[in-house]
């Protein structure tokens, strides 16, 4: 018997067993029996109508405005400034043409002077020399840019902190 022709016979079976239920006559029900049914169903609660939408209106407006209360509220409380304290802008000072132009030309000089005393730096034997370079630098260029590398680099380089 293959599956299919057991599924068949199965199906089969099961009609024939379904029409032979209902072949049989109803039973006779008690009268007193579909009272006793009914009166155990609990009664109906009565309906509750939900609210109307002008209700709901209502309690909108008093939560918008409660909102709006504690809002003001909030605003209303001083608060600590977290502000850092500003420092004082550097005085703003003219320079002549002829002041501008020596002060790029020190700048120059003393960033090409930089350059070669880290070139020498790089070889043992020029060390000392780049040592000397440096040194004259922050004593002759004191107000330039490098050489306040060179003291930021030394600074650290010692060991200390700032």
């Amino acid at each position: 018997m293959t599956p299919n022709n057991k599924k068949s016979e199965n199906t089969l079976s099961t009609q024939l067993l379904e029409a032979q239920l209902r072949a049989f006559p109803r039973p006779a029900t008690p009268p007193e029996l579909e009272q006793k049914l009914l009166a155990g169903i609990p009664p109906a609660q009565q309906i509750v109508k939900p609210r109307s939408p002008v209700a709901w209106r209502w309690v909108a407006a008093g939560t918008a405005v409660a909102v709006v209360v504690v809002l003001i509220v909030i605003l209303m409380i001083p608060q600590k400034s977290v502000r850092t304290p500003r420092t004082q802008a550097p005085a703003i000072t003219y320079m002549s043409k002829e002041d501008i132009e020596q002060t790029i030309e020190r700048e120059a000089i003393a960033s090409q002077l930089l350059a070669s005393a880290n070139i020498l730096a790089d070889y043992p034997a020029g060390q000392r020399d780049a040592a000397e370079i440096q040194q004259y630098i922050t004593r002759t260029y004191a107000d330039t840019s490098a050489a306040k590398q060179i003291l930021k680099s030394t600074f650290f380089k010692s060991g200390d902190t700032p």
